[in-house]
């Protein structure tokens, strides 16, 4: 006689021994598991080493890569993390003066060691010659959350470009405890315009008109133009777009920010 029950049972196992081993065992699936067979663990050689509660642990890591840009590279970086089981949370890619960055956070498998991602990662990019630096967020220490009632703010300069500006708006903004958090700023020949995008999270606390004031008269006093908008602002008067896109914009139209 079929031992149904039991073929049933060894096909769930060869298939949580695939799952786990590419790294895609979901929490889901897991709690669903523990809660219908309480005590119980799968009944393989592979897995009996690990408890099946340490199934569902991550850890999650920050990666930056840097290439000469060719096309592929990004579909090579995706395929290497899927092959060790990352689940990416969050990414910013761009190409720079032709060269291909990126910084993502992905969460793996608790086993997976920082080595071994940074290896098979450039083991898959080697065509490329991708170079790979990874940060545990756990080693580090990191800035606290925002107060409550910080708010969102959108710088735009632009003007002729010459050297300073960005270290003059910077310490500007670092007076009030002001966090730039995202940024972009090109320069163009010939006519040597320069326009820079700045997303600050500005504390509770700063006199938003006076830090407008004060930013308008910083940038006359070099020769640029400074319009500082809050996000509802910014968004009204602005199609959605990641803010790095913003300074594709003419001279002309960004002045029109205001």
């Amino acid at each position: 006689m079929i031992d149904f029950a039991d073929r049933s049972r060894r096909l769930c196992t060869r298939i949580y021994e695939f799952f786990f081993f590419k790294g895609h065992l979901s929490r889901k699936t897991v709690r669903w598991w523990r809660s219908s067979r309480p005590g119980q663990r799968l009944n393989s050689p592979l897995l009996a080493a690990r408890p099946y509660g340490d199934f569902d642990m991550v850890k999650r890591y920050i990666i930056s890569l840097m290439a000469a840009n060719r096309v592929g590279i990004l579909a090579a970086v995706t395929n290497a993390l899927d092959e060790l089981g990352g689940d990416l949370q969050e990414v910013s890619q761009t190409v720079m003066q032709k060269y291909f960055t990126i910084i993502l956070a992905a969460e793996f498998p608790e086993h997976r060691e920082p080595d071994v991602i940074v290896d098979h990662i450039r083991g898959i990019c080697k065509p490329y010659g991708v170079e790979v630096n990874l940060k545990e967020p756990d080693l580090d220490i990191l800035q606290d959350e925002p107060e409550e009632g910080t708010e969102k703010y959108f710088l735009t300069v632009a003007g002729t470009n010459k050297p300073g500006i960005m270290r003059s708006i910077t310490v500007c903004l670092a007076g009030y405890s002001i966090d730039v958090t995202d940024l972009y700023a090109v320069g163009k020949e010939p006519d040597a315009s320069f326009v820079m995008v700045m997303e600050l999270s500005v504390p509770p606390g700063v006199d938003a008109p006076a830090l407008k004031q004060e930013l308008e008269d910083l940038g006359s006093s070099i020769g640029l133009s400074a319009t500082l908008q809050h996000e509802s602002l910014f968004a009204a008067t602005n199609s959605p777009r990641p803010v790095r896109v913003a300074p594709h914009l003419s001279l002309g139209q960004s002045a029109n920010l205001r």
